[in-house]
């Protein structure tokens, strides 16, 4: 008995002590700070570790040799806004102007700036598919199964067209807000990263930003991988972060009946963002980081 009502009180005392965090946690933001936000599985750790090589010149503690474990050092994830957050970006307060973070929170209006990074839903839940089985001790196992989530909001980023549309509101002040297509990304990274740059307001000479891009493609991650790995494998070296090398896998991995099911969700948010339905030939694709 006196065991569950030391972890009752221990679990109030948490919550009191996150709430007061919370409230805590526009206090440590400044006007200038940008948050990298997206859904799971849409680019975000890719957009974060290019940033990161351009950053890491300006931060004393920063690693001399980033992989794809240690680039939140330099780009800190924010994603429940509560205690563990606020000291993470108290822990920023020396840092130059202007501070990136990374996140895929459900909207907030708490973020002073934003660029947001959308990817066509259809290949974002085969990535989340697969990235779950690599990641989740019980696994879903089956697309069917998985879909059953992904499309019912029942992932704790909520669902994927509501994560969308609310955090379009904000994108559309330029001042507040950049919106940047994950395939348009990859389709010409030059000018994607060089958007993304300038609205941060990052100091970063072309020859910098080339050296970013090239530091973050695909081939140069897998290496990265080969050679570090990822801490969030299972442990099992036959799976990887950096899965695939293809945009629109969802073409020959999704059923029919899947692909219907998605769209029929995602179909408000998808023909925002100009994502054509499968009945229409000219849907966006192009090479993608998993």
């Amino acid at each position: 008995m006196a065991g569950i009502a030391r972890r009752i009180w221990l679990t109030l005392r948490r919550r009191a002590y996150d709430a007061w965090m919370h409230d805590r946690f526009p206090r440590e933001l400044r006007a200038s700070d940008v948050f990298l936000v997206s859904y799971p599985k849409s680019g975000r750790n890719w957009v974060a570790y290019f940033l990161a090589h351009l950053i890491r010149s300006r931060i004393p503690s920063a690693p001399d040799e980033l992989t794809l474990n240690n680039w939140p050092h330099i780009l800190p994830v924010i994603d429940r806004m509560t205690g563990v957050d606020t000291i993470a970006i108290r822990r920023c307060r020396d840092r130059p102007d202007p501070r990136v973070f990374a996140t895929h929170t459900p909207h907030t209006d708490l973020l002073p700036r934003i660029v947001y990074i959308a990817r066509d839903p259809r290949d974002v839940a085969v990535s989340y598919f697969h990235y779950q089985q690599r990641t989740d001790p019980h696994p879903i196992t089956d697309m069917n199964g998985f879909l059953d989530v992904f499309l019912a909001d029942r992932l704790w980023v909520g669902g994927w067209q509501d994560h969308v549309m609310r955090w379009l509101e904000q994108t559309a002040d330029p001042q507040r807000g950049l919106l940047v297509r994950y395939e348009d990304l990859r389709s010409d990274p030059q000018a994607g990263f060089t958007r993304i740059v300038e609205f941060i307001g990052l100091r970063s000479d072309p020859v910098a930003v080339e050296s970013a891009i090239q530091a973050s493609s695909f081939d140069a991650m897998r290496k990265v991988e080969d050679r570090f790995g990822v801490n969030d494998a299972r442990g099992d070296d036959t799976v990887r972060f950096t899965r695939s090398g293809r945009a629109g896998e969802w073409r020959t991995q999704l059923e029919p009946h899947q692909i219907a099911r998605i769209q029929d969700t995602c179909g408000d948010a998808m023909a925002e963002l100009g994502y054509a339905h499968h009945d229409h030939p000219d849907s966006p694709a192009g090479p993608a980081v998993s």
